[in-house]
């Protein structure tokens, strides 16, 4: 029987709360493949069991249990955390391999091809002026970048603030001192920490009031910094292309320094263009973001003054388990803003800040040997992140790898998929297998493939199929405590009834070559 696990989808820059922990349901039991044998640690001689061989039947054959298997399934995981922005199948539903499954919003990556071949145009322009005398213009324009980067970098460091980790950390705090308090009786200790809670939520909402409005009013800022910008870049690339064509236009020949001036003002304008997108971009994030997390952190005051107020209420198993989701959510939702993806993302502004502050360094002296290999080498890499940035858009749509049913989708629109989370199972269920777990060495050695067998199943009294023993693990698992390792074996069945199911139980007698 054929498994497989396909991880699909990427990650971005920016990440909320996974609910696919809410919505997904538990996977469907498919074949486990075969797997290297796992070596156990000592224990004492009078701990160890040894192996109690299988029981025979009356013929002689070996009587053992298994369960029903599609011979074909494959469960697909995300691979990072990314919205889902369309589910094209739902659970019943057959696919062709290659059919479309699910895709992400392309909105984020978009922006970072854009930026990618930004950067690829600003490096081979780079390139250019090191091979030329750096003119006023071309150190004003380093200059620019120095200042872009650095902005970058101011907002890169505030994409994560600590009123939003603050937040995050006492939402998963309430969220299992509400845990603890549901699963035992309360007492004075109780009412103390949600009285604690409900003062931290009134703090931090405050907290994350004055961090947002600071973040908003300083993207407000950046914004009209930049749109001021790009009217004075706009105005001197207007000047310089009408004088190169009154030039023209004269019957005289442009020189090559007004050629390249003109050339540089274009590129600086394009850039300039560029980042008035990302500063409308992050105002408006800003803006959203101001308004959902107060959102969220008034919530959590109200939830800590519901929580203090229901203290005495007894607890039902349905409160006790929506308690346990609130602690997974919130634990989510701080380890994304916790990260190593925001902490890679800080180190990249901080790195595009130092290589920029080069490149005004190397404009301002004569280019060595040296450092023309080094910008050529950055035009490579600035190639290769456009590569990949290409690659990444194309992987937004996740398709099916074989063809059969979906038997579950544990993703919804709109929602960040978790990878540790099952997004789709999809299984031909047009060809079964019965699965037997664990034979163990002193049967295992009695049976080859190929060998006959009976099948019958607990569902179906009286009912009975042949078929045939069709693989045999190699390796061996061996439990802890146990003497001797255990083998799975696959029965490929000659006859099928429709009324079998996914995970049936069955009894085989498998009819040794032995007898």
């Amino acid at each position: 029987m054929k498994s497989s696990s396909i991880y699909s989808g990427m990650g971005l820059l920016l990440v909320s709360a996974s609910l696919l922990a809410a919505c997904a349901s538990p996977p469907p039991p498919t074949e486990p493949t075969l797997a290297p044998t796992a070596v156990a640690s000592p224990v004492p001689d009078s701990a160890l069991s040894m192996p109690t061989p299988l029981p025979r039947t009356r013929e002689g054959g070996i009587q053992v249990s298994g369960h029903v298997v599609p011979a074909s399934s494959v469960n697909i995981y995300p691979t990072l955390a990314q919205m889902v922005s369309e589910v094209f199948v739902r659970e019943g539903d057959m696919v062709q391999a290659g059919d479309p499954l699910l895709s992400y919003d392309p909105s984020e990556i978009q922006i970072v091809v854009q930026q990618a071949e930004a950067m690829l145009r600003e490096e081979r322009a780079n390139y250019e002026s090191l091979r030329a005398s750096a003119t006023p213009a071309q150190i004003n324009a380093a200059k620019a970048q120095v200042a872009r980067a650095q902005a970058q970098l101011r907002q890169t460091e505030l994409k994560v603030t600590p009123g939003e980790v603050a937040a995050a950390e006492s939402r998963l705090a309430s969220a299992r001192a509400e845990l603890v308090r549901l699963q035992k009786s309360p007492n004075a200790d109780d009412i103390a920490v949600k009285q604690a809670k409900l003062d931290n939520a009134k703090a931090n909402l405050q907290s994350v009031r004055d961090s947002w409005s600071a973040t908003k009013n300083e993207s407000k800022a950046d914004l009209e910094k930049a749109a001021n910008h790009v009217r004075e870049l706009q105005l001197a690339y207007e000047n310089i292309y009408w004088r190169n064509r009154n030039i023209e236009n004269g019957g005289g020949n442009l020189t090559d320094r007004e050629l390249q001036d003109e050339q540089l003002a274009k590129l600086q304008l394009d850039n300039t263009q560029l980042d008035l997108q990302i500063a409308q971009l992050n105002y408006d994030k800003a803006q959203k973001n101001e308004v959902e997390v107060i959102k969220a952190s008034e919530a959590a005051v109200s939830e800590a003054q519901a929580q203090l107020n229901l203290l005495y209420e007894p607890a039902d198993p349905n409160e006790i388990e929506a308690a346990q989701k609130q602690v997974d959510e919130a634990q989510i939702q701080l380890n994304q803003l916790k990260g190593d993806r925001y902490q890679s993302t800080l180190d990249e502004a901080r790195a595009n800040l130092a290589y920029n502050e080069a490149v005004l360094a190397q404009l301002s002296s004569d280019p060595s040997a040296s450092e023309l290999a080094r910008t050529e080498a950055r035009i490579a890499n600035a190639e290769a992140a456009l590569d990949r940035a290409k690659y990444n858009l194309d992987r937004l749509v996740v398709r099916s790898p074989i063809t059969g049913q979906v038997v579950q989708v544990g993703v919804d629109v709109g929602v960040y998929a978790n990878a540790d989370r099952l997004a789709i199972v999809i299984a031909d269920l047009s060809n079964w297998t019965i699965q037997i777990d664990e034979v163990n060495e002193l049967d295992v050695v009695e049976i080859r493939e190929g060998d006959r067998a009976m099948i019958s199943f607990m569902a179906l009294p009286g009912f009975q199929i042949s078929g045939k023993v069709s693989q045999i693990e190699a390796i061996g698992q061996r439990a802890d405590r146990q003497i001797g390792a255990r083998y799975q074996v696959l029965i490929a069945p000659e006859t099928w009834d429709d009324r079998l199911r996914w995970d049936m139980t069955a009894t085989v007698e498998i009819l040794t070559q032995s007898q």
